[in-house]
């Protein structure tokens, strides 16, 4: 997936750093990550195509995550999607013939680039 930006959900009171006070409810915040410069990323996906002849066949896709860095981490966030180095696109989009310690060191040897976020939507 190629992206300039991506968005997550956290709840306010973990991105001010605070516990929930009583009686209060939490409250979804999504916030858009935009790295800077600003930059394409690459980021790491599955998919798979399910077939069983009584049913509608499914496809399914997923964005790779891992655990944050510091930046994403500090407001509130837990995980990261993986944000392929250019020169490891080719061969994550063609993985047969590799195994897996090739992949994963692909998904290991990532871009991680500093991110700056904004608040999109207070719930």
């Amino acid at each position: 997936m190629v992206v300039e930006s991506f968005y997550e959900n956290v709840k306010r009171h973990t991105m001010e750093h605070r516990e929930l006070h009583t009686a209060e409810e939490e409250e979804n915040v999504v916030l858009q990550f935009k790295p800077e410069p600003a930059q394409t990323m690459y980021i790491a996906c599955l998919w798979s195509h399910w077939t069983d002849p009584k049913e509608p066949e499914v496809r399914g896709f997923a964005a790779i995550t891992d655990e944050p860095p510091a930046d994403i981490a500090a407001v509130g966030h837990d995980r990261c999607i993986i944000n392929l180095k250019p020169e490891h696109v080719e061969a994550w989009l063609a993985p047969d013939g590799r195994s897996r310690q090739e992949l994963q060191a692909i998904l290991s040897d990532r871009a991680v680039p500093v991110f700056q976020h904004e608040i999109l939507i207070a719930a």
